[in-house]
């Protein structure tokens, strides 16, 4: 390996750069390169009484921003915006219930979804909300369906109003009323 002093004055050496085939090329004061990663990277991770719900992140092998149970992606494919995370999990019966939030941009913040998680894998509903994130999340235990409240805004403005999803058996109810739950096209995209 050889040495190139720079700035050399009076017998001093300000700065003394390694140079060789190790080292030819690359400019002595740039960040490192990124490290490849090679296997997944998550960036939420929950655990069910059916294994470990996870949501891959950036930098990884997996396909970013999906949802997988004990690494076997989600039917349909859960697909969030700018980030996708589990946030938290209910024992709901016979299978335990989900909450997935997808972080988006400026224009919607959060959409929720719902996976119904058991022994044939992770399904989660389509992406539903009011683009705010929600105030209060719960499993209402006599109908079996998770509640989700949250305020509604219009504009960028709270309108001092909220808005109340359930979820249950694959269907979401706005406010009492049906939405549609389907994900076309097999992926559920927030």
């Amino acid at each position: 390996m050889k040495f190139a002093t720079i700035f050399a004055t009076a017998g001093i050496t300000l700065c003394t750069i390694a140079s060789g085939p190790a080292f030819a090329g690359t400019d002595p004061f740039a960040a490192p390169a990124p490290v490849s990663k090679s296997g997944p990277v998550f960036a939420s991770t929950i655990k069910t009484r059916f294994g470990l719900v996870q949501t891959s992140d950036y930098g990884s092998s997996t396909p970013p921003n999906r949802l997988f149970l004990n690494g076997k992606e989600s039917t349909p494919s859960a697909v969030g915006n700018n980030h996708l995370l589990a946030i938290s999990a209910f024992e709901n019966g016979d299978h335990d219930d989900v909450v997935l939030k997808s972080v988006g941009g400026s224009g919607c913040p959060t959409l929720y979804s719902v996976a119904t998680v058991d022994s044939s894998g992770a399904h989660p509903t389509a992406f539903f909300g009011s683009c705010a994130d929600a105030s209060h999340i719960s499993l209402s235990a006599d109908a079996h369906k998770i509640v989700l409240k949250m305020p509604v805004f219009k504009n960028g403005r709270n309108l001092k109003t909220s808005t109340t999803f359930e979820v249950g058996d694959g269907k979401i109810f706005r406010d009492g009323k049906p939405v549609n739950a389907a994900c076309p096209g097999n992926v559920c995209a927030g």
